[in-house]
């Protein structure tokens, strides 16, 4: 309450003014006229995006960033007339997940297909006629079996139905695995022919020919490590044609198995060769004959 008094000597008497309290004001604007940040909303949705892709992750995750910083600078700026400020620290979180999960995937998947792209070489090589390069992916007992008569019925096999190499589809890993998977599904004739033991240690990579698609199966030795074959060097390698139920094995099938695998022998089926007279004096065994019956009546028991 304020009082006002006028002057003692004056004409008029004083006379007192009450102004009645208003309300208080805050330092900031009022809260009823804040809204929320768009671009806080925005970098959440984006964070969320970036989270549920791969290899965008961390394109989505910048841009959400850069977003997210964005918000917060103006709802400092206005102070108080933007709300979001925890909404665009969520995006933050996300958004830099985001980003660490699609570098890392990046960098997988780099060196998965610098990976892939080695196993593949030895068809290149079969094609360009460098038989020696070829033999250095294959372990020693097998690079012992590639003739160069073996390589030229190879290549001319896979040239006939599928023309010449073309590429191995890595840039897109997840169209990569897709189509890996989808062409053993279609040849799963083909790969279920095999035995169980030689599908241990058995690849598949899509592969791209002149003629058509095709996958590179692979049988590893997975005992056999190199630098450059960080999986195992190989055994033996076949290409089946998309469509087709027929792999063309670079080294010829023992017992339907892949060259360096051996067929395992079943007990219940395995036979034991024994001699003829060994056989039929087996077969023809004689019981012990019995004592008469009168005699066993005369058997006195020991004393």
């Amino acid at each position: 309450m304020t009082v006002d008094v006028g002057q003692s000597g004056g004409s008029r008497s004083g006379v007192s003014h009450v102004v009645a309290p208003g309300p208080a004001i805050p330092s900031g604007q009022d809260s009823a006229a804040s809204r929320m940040s768009i671009l806080a909303v925005t970098a959440v949705i984006v964070g969320l995006l970036a989270c549920m892709t791969c290899f965008a992750g961390y394109v989505f995750g910048v841009v959400g960033n850069v977003l997210a910083i964005s918000a917060l600078v103006l709802i400092r700026r206005e102070n108080g007339r933007l709300r979001g400020k925890s909404l665009a620290m969520v995006a933050i979180g996300l958004n830099s997940l985001a980003f660490l999960f699609g570098v890392v995937f990046t960098a997988g998947a780099a060196q998965m297909a610098k990976t892939v792209a080695r196993y593949v070489t030895p068809v290149e090589d079969i094609q360009h006629k460098d038989l020696d390069k070829a033999r250095g992916a294959f372990t020693g007992s097998v690079a012992a079996e590639l003739t160069p008569e073996r390589f030229a019925t190879f290549d001319a096999k896979v040239k006939d139905q599928l023309g010449a190499f073309a590429s191995v589809p890595t840039k897109d890993l997840i169209e990569f695995i897709r189509r890996a998977m989808e062409g053993v599904d279609k040849q799963s004739a083909a790969m279920n022919s095999l035995p169980t033991d030689s599908r241990v240690n058995l690849y598949s990579l899509p592969m791209d020919f002149e003629k058509g698609r095709a996958l590179l199966i692979i049988c590893l030795d997975t005992t056999d490590k190199t630098p450059e074959f960080a999986l195992g060097r190989i055994r033996n390698l076949g290409v089946l044609k998309d469509g087709s139920g027929e792999i063309i094995w670079l080294l010829p099938l023992k017992d339907n198995t892949p060259a360096g695998l051996a067929a395992p022998v079943k007990r219940d089926t395995a036979k034991v060769d024994r001699p003829e007279s060994v056989a039929k004096s087996s077969s023809e065994v004689v019981p012990p004959p019995m004592p008469p019956a009168d005699e066993t009546k005369n058997v006195l028991p020991p004393p």
